[in-house]
């Protein structure tokens, strides 16, 4: 009978969670869809292409990513499900898996089903807008790493508690798992248990289970340098990171300070709100809530370092009092560390945060059962009506309809579509560019039928693709194919976008709610092994002494001084052999010296260097061969530099740099 309740209660977790995740991304977090989730379809459909959980064609950023609801909704997208319907059935059984793991975690301490699953779904209802609501449930870049984070810790304190090496399997799993996506966020949890272990017990209590975790730590870093440096998935974010002044770190501090609390509640969305509509009521709660659990933070934490600091804690404290502890090391020594190294964001900390609300509802179900000395089944209602009330799904339902709509479903995104589908057909094109991450990415979900890429600008004013979370593949395509280009004034305010695409033989070909369609050629460098050529004119290269006329050209009189009349663009080249032109024209004789051109590798390497004659009044096209030879560093630019000696005129009219086949 035993068996048969806990595989009932394994399916009711599964199914509700999967129910849950369901509602949560379609009619809660498609209101605020957004590219770094539509990010996790483009990597997933790779994954569907390749059949490989970490693919090549996709820039990772800047870290590995295998945990996060990529498998699961390339797993969506093998089951026929496309678009955002592959990310709902995805990111709701991503939610279920992780959702049945934590369950099966707090099961070993619980030991009762129901309990398990109480503060299972309690810790997943959101109420943080941006921690819950968006980074746990949404884009899901968290989810997996606050549920390990906390089995690491259940395990590892029951391991050394109970005196039991079998408890520890579990968390040396974890952390394995953790430390091969990213070392860092595995780092501020393995320290912060080796800070409680040294405040609560002897090192003969914890010695063993310490090692085995720094075992799995280290063999899963190396596996994670391998991946990262072997096969190129990814930039190592914690090989970047840098220590800060005093000053800058208590501007970090001030800012983070400020990020939790901006992200402690649902309020956010609310704002703005008439205060004589439905949504005072869930502003109302959120307010208290918030203010609730801050103070609840504050005072925990006080009280924690005066135990700390005034008498070491009982080495047979309870469990939960070691796991509350462990939880609050974890937010102090997460937040200065973020102060520090200066990370991007507070939600380095959710780990911790996400244990603290553990803690907090725990001792919440406590407070009323001891206080009003009511029931513990009244007592668990009554705080699950509080986290229904005080969440982001309460306080979408009583947002306006002119907000509710304005969704992923709006129907701008159904314009659009129609008029890329029927231009799709009439020009044959399925490649879609624009110059904006945040614009352009979640078309890759909400249209599905092309592929959708970032193009962003350099410093010469030439643009190319933006190598973050998106596809190699999507910008692999001819110089002589046409593609779209979507383009919003508010985007291009300079207006270098739309000239790169006129210059390109652009073509206006429909405005749909503020956004312009373009037709033109790849406006990119284009270097692959199939093809690869690309031409830049003056107006997309640097110069030194020259002047730039209306027409792109470069132009130097006979008294300006000597120097670079051009160089750039430095394009990084992949393996292989190349050829380069240069178009000049000068009044000199051709017989007569006027300079040099050469060809650099990351201002280090010369790959070849030749005079320049004068063109008798002519243009003339100047060439060259390089080879960028295998074992060179990975993206290293490739300069081409045109030097003009003085009392010599001369103007260049672009630069090509085209690949060469092997033969």
């Amino acid at each position: 009978m035993k068996a048969y309740s806990k595989i009932f209660s394994f399916l009711f977790v599964i199914l509700i969670s999967f129910v849950f995740g369901v509602i949560h991304i379609k009619w809660v977090y498609s209101i605020t869809f957004h590219a770094d989730a539509a990010a996790m379809q483009v990597l997933a459909q790779a994954i569907y292409e390749s059949h490989s959980i970490l693919p090549h064609d996709y820039y990772y950023g800047n870290q590995l990513i295998f945990l996060r609801s990529e498998i699961a909704i390339a797993l969506a997208m093998a089951m026929g499900f496309k678009g955002y319907t592959a990310f709902i059935i995805g990111s709701a059984l991503w939610i279920s898996i992780w959702s049945t793991i934590l369950f099966s975690s707090l099961y070993c301490v619980f030991k009762k089903n129901i309990l398990a699953a109480f503060y299972t779904f309690c810790l997943f209802f959101p109420v943080s807008a941006g921690y819950d609501y968006d980074y746990i449930l949404g884009q899901q870049s968290h989810l997996a790493n606050v549920v390990l984070s906390l089995s690491i810790l259940i395990f590892f304190i029951l391991s050394v508690k109970e005196e039991n090496l079998r408890r520890i399997l579990p968390a040396a799993l974890f952390i394995f798992l953790m430390v091969i996506e990213e070392p860092l966020r595995a780092a501020f949890v393995f320290i912060t248990l080796i800070v409680t272990c040294f405040i609560f017990w002897d090192f003969k209590k914890y010695r063993t289970q310490l090692v085995i975790l720094f075992v799995s730590f280290s063999l899963a870093l190396i596996l994670n340098k391998y991946l990262l440096n072997y096969y190129s998935l990814g930039r190592d974010i914690s090989a970047g990171i840098k220590l800060v002044d005093y000053s800058t770190f208590l501007s970090n501090l001030s800012r983070i300070l400020n990020d939790y609390l901006l992200n402690f509640s649902s309020l956010s969305f609310l704002e703005g709100s008439s205060f004589f509509k439905f949504s005072i009521i869930g502003y109302g709660f959120n307010f208290i809530y918030e203010t609730i659990f801050s103070i609840y933070i504050l005072v925990t934490l006080v009280s924690i370092i005066k135990n700390v600091i005034m008498q070491r804690p009982d080495s047979n404290s309870p469990f939960w009092g070691v796991l509350k502890v462990t939880a609050f090391i974890g937010l102090l020594f997460t937040t200065l560390a973020i102060c520090l190294l200066n990370p991007d964001s507070s939600r380095h900390a959710l780990w911790a945060l996400f244990i603290i609300k553990l803690c907090f509802l725990m001792d919440l179900v406590r407070f009323f059962r001891n206080r009003f000395l009511i029931g513990k089944s009244i007592s668990f209602l009554i705080v699950f009506a509080i986290v229904c009330l005080s969440s982001t799904w309460f306080c979408v339902a009583t947002l306006s309809p002119s907000v509710i709509n304005s969704s992923v479903y709006k129907k701008y995104n159904s314009d659009l579509s129609y008029s890329l589908k029927n231009l799709s057909k009439k020009y044959n094109v399925k490649n879609v560019y624009g110059n904006n991450y945040w614009s352009i990415m979640p078309f890759n979900v909400i249209i599905p039928e092309f592929s959708y890429g970032v193009l962003q600008i350099n410093d010469t004013g030439h643009f190319s693709p933006m190598q973050w979370l998106s596809r190699p593949s999507y910008f692999d395509v001819s110089p002589d194919e046409n593609v779209f280009y979507l383009v919003r004034p508010d985007e291009d305010k300079d207006g270098r976008f739309v000239d790169n695409i006129k210059r390109n033989n652009g073509i206006l070909l429909d405005h749909v709610g503020g956004t312009d369609i373009w037709l033109a050629k790849p406006i990119w460098p284009i270097f692959n092994g199939e093809y690869g050529r690309y031409t830049w004119n003056g107006c997309q290269l640097p110069t030194q002494i020259g002047t730039l006329a209306s027409n792109c050209t470069i132009n130097k009189d006979a008294k300006d001084s000597e120097g670079y009349l051009s160089f750039g663009p430095y394009q990084k080249l992949p393996h292989g052999n190349y050829k380069f032109e240069i178009r000049i024209f000068s009044n000199s004789p051709g017989n007569e010296i006027i300079g040099n051109y050469d060809a650099i590798l990351g201002n280090r390497v010369v790959l070849v260097s030749e005079q320049i004659e004068g063109t008798n009044g002519e243009f003339s096209t100047l060439s060259g061969n390089f080879t960028i030879k295998e074992g060179t560093e990975e993206n290293t630019p490739v300069e081409i530099r045109v030097s003009i000696l003085k009392n010599h005129n001369a103007s260049i009219q672009a630069v090509k740099i085209e690949k060469v086949k092997n033969t």
